[in-house]
């Protein structure tokens, strides 16, 4: 959650864009899967496959206050899973401290 202000009025420095602080987090976390992947051989699967502000929020004018965000990752290894749960949160929190935004997430489901 960022603040939804006036874009023509808040300036950048100010701005506490819930779209700016979403998208760096998910190059980030395709950054550490290509790491992980490439580097470290770890078995992963990785996607955001959705990504939305809410439609009563939408504007050209408007820094967004709300995101929604649905990802996805997969792997053979459980302790891989917890790794990776664990990556995606610490760098949510870091994010978030940059941009003057929060994240909230839902508990994540493994699944045998």
């Amino acid at each position: 959650t960022g603040s939804g202000d006036h874009a023509g009025a808040t300036p950048r420095v100010l701005r506490k864009d819930a779209v700016s602080a979403t998208s760096e987090w998910v190059v980030a976390m395709n950054e550490h899967w290509r790491r992980w992947e490439e580097d470290e051989g770890k078995d992963l699967v990785f996607t955001c496959g959705i990504l939305h502000t809410l439609a009563d929020e939408h504007s050209y004018s408007r820094v967004p206050e709300h995101v929604h965000v649905g990802v996805e990752f997969r792997s053979q290894s459980r302790e891989t899973l917890h790794e990776w749960t664990a990556l995606m949160v610490a760098e949510l929190d870091r994010v978030g401290a940059k941009h003057g935004v929060s994240f909230t997430h839902s508990e994540v489901a493994f699944s045998a």
